[in-house]
Order: C-alpha cells, then structure tokens, then sequence
C-alpha cells in the first residue's frame, strides 16, 4: 500500500470519527432539550390542575387535554405578571370540545368563533374547540386561542361587572396585542401579525370610512372576512396606542372602567385625548 492510499484512508477515518463525534453531541444536545421541555410541562400541566377546572364534551384523547392545560398555563403566566389583580382567582373553568360542530352545538358561541372567554354569575368560563376546521394546524391554533381568550379572562378580572362597557374594538384589540406581542421569531406568530395587517390593508377603504372599527360589533352571524377585518384592524389601532401612550396606561383605562368611569372619559382622563381623535391620527399613520 502506498503512502498516498494510506493517508487517504487514514484521513477518511479521521472524518468518521469526527462525524459520529459531532451526531453523538446533536443527539445529545436534543435529548438533553426535549428532557428540559418535558419537565418544563409536567411543572406547567401540575399549577394547571390548581387554576383550571376541564369539563370536556366528546371523546378527547388525555394528551389533548393535558395540551390545552400547557397551554393555558403558560398564557396565564405570561399574563398575570402585567396583572396584579389575576394574582389571586377562582377556578377558571374550561370547557373542550372534541372538534367544532360539538363547540358550535354546545358553546351557543358565534358561527366564526374558534374560541370564547365569558364572565358568568358562576365565575370564569372558557369554551375551546380542539380541532378546527381551516388549514392551521390544531397546536398552532392552540397556541394562538389560548392567549387570546386568557387576555379576555384578565380583562374580566380588572373591570369585573363593568365588562359590558368596554368597546368591541379595545377588547379584541388588547386580546390580539398581547397573543402576537413579543414573538418575532415565532412563525405561527409573523404569519397572524402579517396576516392581520394584509385584512386591512386589503379592506381599507371600509377601515377609514365612517369609523368602521369604533362602531362594528360582531354578531353571531357575522362574516368569517368582515371579523378579520374587524380583528386585524383593532390589532393595528391598539398596537398604536400601545406604543404612544404604553400597555400600563391603557391596562389603566380598563382599571378606571372598574371603578365605575365611564370608558370615554377613562381613555381621556389617562391619554390627555378622545379615542376618535387617537383613531384619526391611525389612520393617517397607517
């Protein structure tokens, strides 16, 4: 054997060798990861069993159910830390259904609805299907409904049975705020922030005229399109104001909502100016 063939062979076992060494430190980096996330969950999946109470309706598999608890959880968490009044609550109960004809049957939500949060004589209610009927992935959804109905609790929970008085637009506005806030390099999150902002961009004319945001509430019946205009559109209006005025300050308004002010003049007494005007100065920002 010459030198050059054994050097070429000894150089391709120094190759192997560095191969499987850097597949063993992969391998062992993944397992290491997925060990952390496992025990990530069983911590988050165990405070759950304190903070939610699950009703479910239809056959639902138990590691769907633990899932949706993740889940929850972690949305609370995220949010109770912007909330000093979500430190100490009653049981939230969550309602799962097995898939969305059980959820549209039983939950009396709206025909578009994929989700709903409600505050009731009994306490705290979500209603969440596990399975959805579009092309998102049922985990990407989860990971999107969760926040935004778990905003919509915390909402509750700071105006208490002033809830009625706050506008359509702030309250789905603040819920898609804080699902997308944050999350640059999550893809689920860039495509619904992208996507939103696409629905008004598209239906413009109709955002601009006649304060469509200010004045539309969605009905039971409404059109799957004209909520995502109303979605994407108070996403934006909100996601302004967050950044002119601050979230504590328009976590303030909804303080002074649930000492009784009227949310008009709560927006003044904390902005220094009417919500219309803040809607045109959008407007022409946009």
């Amino acid at each position: 054997m010459g030198k050059t063939d054994w050097l070429r062979r000894t150089s391709k076992a120094k190759l192997a060798v560095i191969f499987v060494a850097m597949l063993v430190i992969v391998l062992g980096i993944g397992l290491g990861v997925s060990s952390h996330q496992s025990a990530v969950n069983n911590s988050l999946l165990k405070s759950a069993e304190t903070h939610f109470v699950v009703t479910q309706h239809g056959i639902i598999p138990q590691e769907k159910i633990d899932q949706t608890l993740v889940g929850l959880e972690r949305a609370w968490q995220q949010i109770r830390d912007q909330v000093p009044e979500a430190q100490s609550h009653s049981a939230i109960h969550v309602y799962i259904y097995e898939n969305m004809g059980e959820y549209k049957k039983y939950s009396g939500a709206a025909l578009w609805s994929g989700g709903t949060a409600r505050l009731t004589i009994a306490g705290y209610e979500l209603h969440l299907p596990i399975e959805q009927d579009n092309t998102q992935s049922d985990s990407e959804w989860m990971t999107l409904s969760t926040m935004h109905e778990m905003t919509h609790i915390a909402m509750y929970m700071i105006v208490d049975s002033q809830s009625e008085a706050i506008p359509s637009w702030f309250a789905e506005g603040l819920a898609e705020y804080e699902m997308v806030k944050g999350k640059w390099f999550d893809i689920n999150m860039v495509m619904r922030r992208d996507s939103m902002r696409y629905f008004v961009w598209r239906n413009w004319d109709n955002v601009s005229s006649n304060q469509f945001l200010l004045s539309y509430v969605p009905s039971y019946s409404s059109s799957a399109t004209e909520v995502d205009v109303f979605y994407g559109g108070s996403y934006e209006f909100f996601r302004f104001l967050a950044n002119k005025y601050s979230e504590e300050s328009l976590l303030n308004i909804l303080r002074d909502v649930g000492r009784g002010e009227d949310f008009s003049q709560a927006f003044i007494n904390i902005t220094g100016e009417d919500y219309e005007q803040a809607y045109a100065d959008w407007l022409e920002s946009f």
